[in-house]
């Protein structure tokens, strides 16, 4: 066994930053502002899905009890989730967006529903138009993707267990390709749109079609902790030769008219992305000890994301778009995600039996 401490890391760290570059992200589109283009290099969506399948399979390797991964699972999410929901459903009754006779309104039940489920990319007609929108908080389609890796890992894990590393890793890579191919082709997505004649695609099909397009980033993930032993101490201390590496791939691909950090690459782009992982994991393994001493255990990555557009579109409403505003918007944003790292996330964390913050300081093999 390898004596390289993996318990110690920059990972909450770099899903702050993560959930920062998706804020950031958003702002042109509310705020009277030109687009952060190169910035979009960094787009924190495909590193939050690379770090989910690292963690979550560490996770479920750690402890491989169904019952309790996902009652941690669902302490990690909901909780938050569920006060950002009755936080925007307040929002909409208070800007008018929806009046009391919505209450007699199916939709508006099963759009709920759809929220405290994995069909969060619902919305129906009559809750759109929320800061100028067509959802009042579009991003939580990524949270029906994680949840559908959360079903996936214990299948994934108890099919490749009796395998070895060399076959599990196979199979991961040909899932990973499969993904992949209906990333750049559709097919999947082709196939259960013939099934939307009954209305409900997008509700019940949709999120799966979602799942199985970004399932390769996730594997990324998972071949990094199958393989960590080998590739975190390699990449240790190498932040700053990757960083200028990737800066300039990306700044080559722009120049060829390509986008890094496309949730859709191509071949060159993906190769790009595994330059920004190798970043991820360098920035996660040198100097670990800077994120406990100055964020200790806060984790604030997931309230910023999830708060951040019901946020920002609340700015919309009251007219607050001019840039002399942005300042005060990522600091709201910022003071919001504390607020529900502190009163909601936090709490909820010490019901869990095994937390991240845990399996970051206890050594697994798998």
């Amino acid at each position: 066994m390898t004596s390289f401490n993996f318990r110690a890391n920059n990972l909450n760290f770099i899903r702050l930053f993560a959930a920062f570059q998706v804020m950031i992200g958003h702002l042109p589109a509310r705020f009277d502002i030109p687009p952060f283009n190169y910035f979009s290099c960094f787009n924190g969506v495909p590193i939050f899905f690379t770090i989910s399948g690292y963690l979550i399979f560490w996770s479920f390797n750690n402890n491989p009890n169904i019952k309790s991964f996902f009652k941690n699972r669902f302490l990690r999410i909901y909780p938050a989730l569920i006060c950002c929901l009755i936080i925007t459903i307040i929002a909409l009754f208070i800007f008018k967006i929806i009046d009391w006779s919505v209450l007699t309104n199916s939709s508006f039940y099963l759009w709920i529903i759809a929220q405290l489920t994995f069909f969060q990319e619902f919305t129906p007609v009559i809750l759109r138009g929320f800061g100028g929108g067509s959802s009042p908080n579009p991003l939580l389609w990524t949270i029906s993707v994680e949840m559908l890796l959360y079903i996936s890992i214990p299948i994934l894990y108890y099919t490749v267990k009796s395998l070895n590393k060399i076959n599990k890793s196979i199979v991961i890579i040909i899932l990973g390709i499969i993904s992949y191919i209906q990333n750049q082709t559709g097919f999947l997505s082709n196939l259960l749109s013939s099934f939307s004649g009954n209305g409900y695609y997008q509700i019940f099909l949709h999120p799966f079609n979602q799942f199985f397009s970004f399932f390769f980033f996730f594997s990324i993930g998972f071949i990094a902790y199958l393989y960590k032993e080998k590739i975190m101490p390699f990449l240790e201390n190498k932040v700053l030769y990757i960083f200028i590496l990737y800066l300039i791939t990306s700044g080559t691909l722009y120049l060829g008219g390509m986008e890094p950090g496309s949730y859709s690459p191509n071949i060159v782009e993906l190769l790009n992305h595994l330059i920004l992982v190798s970043l991820i994991f360098s920035v996660a393994y040198t100097r670990p000890g800077l994120t406990e001493r100055y964020m200790g255990n806060t984790d604030i990555s997931y309230g910023l994301y999830i708060f951040h557009m019901v946020i920002m579109n609340i700015f919309v409403e009251l007219g607050l778009i001019n840039n002399v505003y942005i300042v005060l918007y990522i600091i709201c944003s910022f003071f919001v995600a504390w607020l529900s790292w502190k009163y909601i996330e936090r709490p909820a964390l010490k019901l869990k039996h095994n937390s991240l913050f845990k399996i970051l300081h206890h050594n697994s093999s798998f």
